[in-house]
């Protein structure tokens, strides 16, 4: 148990490194993009005295967008239909049927329609997303 604790440890750092090695920085990108959402477009501005004085509109038109463009991907439910191929010896059309039925079953339980939205609107916002 240890030592499979260790190796994701690993794995993690890994990734971290990674992810600040990137050009221009993973993790300045994706807090800029969530300070862009929320309406603070002016966090990367550098702040001079000239700056300081110039007045700073706000128009969150991607809150607007992002909200529009998840909706519209989301407004159907999502599921996975399987269709009986031809197989000697199988019916494929009542293995279609349970194999559907036990998908429709854990897009329920998993709770799947809000997961993609959730997913569809993080990546929308911060720029990537990962399954």
């Amino acid at each position: 148990m240890r030592e499979s604790i260790t190796k994701d440890w690993e794995k993690y750092e890994r990734g971290k490194e990674y992810n600040n090695r990137l050009r221009p920085n993973y993790y300045n990108v994706v807090n800029s993009n969530l300070a862009f959402y929320s309406g603070d477009q002016w966090i990367n501005m550098p702040q001079n005295n000239s700056m300081s004085r110039l007045p700073k509109p706000v128009f969150n038109i991607i809150k607007r967008i992002v909200t529009v463009f998840v909706a519209s991907l989301t407004s159907n439910s999502t599921s996975i239909s399987f269709e009986p191929l031809a197989y000697a010896g199988l019916d494929g059309a009542e293995t279609a049927t349970l194999l559907n039925a036990e998908v429709a079953n854990l897009f329920e339980k998993f709770k799947m329609d809000f997961r993609i939205r959730e997913a569809l609107f993080n990546g929308a916002v911060e720029g990537d997303y990962c399954a």
